[in-house]
């Protein structure tokens, strides 16, 4: 449940969406907060991982898979992430590793997870997906493998970035 002051602070952020001035960063952060128990909620027997958890791996330890549409990850994509398409081709050659799907905010990474749960891979979900990591400052990169601060964000209640990021629907 959200504290008395952070539910203040999402009602004035959701009253600010019906006007006509955009939500502050904290307002924003606070939606991102918001889906991400949502995410959370849906799916509560999913194991979760966090970026922070993330940093603490070795890369050779860890996949990256992006669940999202080719039109997506056009757009922007985690570094030495693959695509689903890419990783189901070549499954087998990941058992050894730990698999981390995600997607936009972590709910189609979230029914991957299942998925792959159920194959027998080693796997947990990316807890707030490409949100999350463009909110940690982490880097993006584009089609070309181009720095970017662009990010498709499925639609538009997902177009939570912080300052400076450009959201694509």
């Amino acid at each position: 449940m959200i504290s008395p002051p952070k539910w203040f602070l999402l009602l004035c952020s959701c009253l600010s969406a019906c006007g006509t001035t955009a939500p502050t960063q904290v307002e924003k952060e606070l939606q991102l907060e918001q889906l991400i128990a949502e995410v959370d909620e849906q799916f509560k027997t999913i194991p979760k991982i966090t970026i922070a958890a993330i940093k603490q791996l070795l890369p050779d330890d860890y996949l990256l898979v992006d669940v999202r549409t080719e039109q997506e990850r056009q757009v922007s994509m985690l570094p030495k992430a693959i695509s689903l398409e890419a990783f189901l081709k070549q499954q087998e050659h990941y058992r050894d590793k730990l698999i981390i799907p995600y997607c936009t905010i972590g709910y189609r990474s979230a029914l991957e997870t299942e998925k792959l749960i159920k194959a027998g891979f080693q796997v947990k979900n990316l807890s707030g997906s490409i949100l999350a990591w463009a909110w940690a400052g982490l880097p993006l990169l584009d089609s070309k493998q181009t720095l970017t601060k662009r990010v498709n964000v499925y639609g538009k209640k997902w177009a939570i970035l912080p300052d400076g990021y450009e959201s694509v629907y």
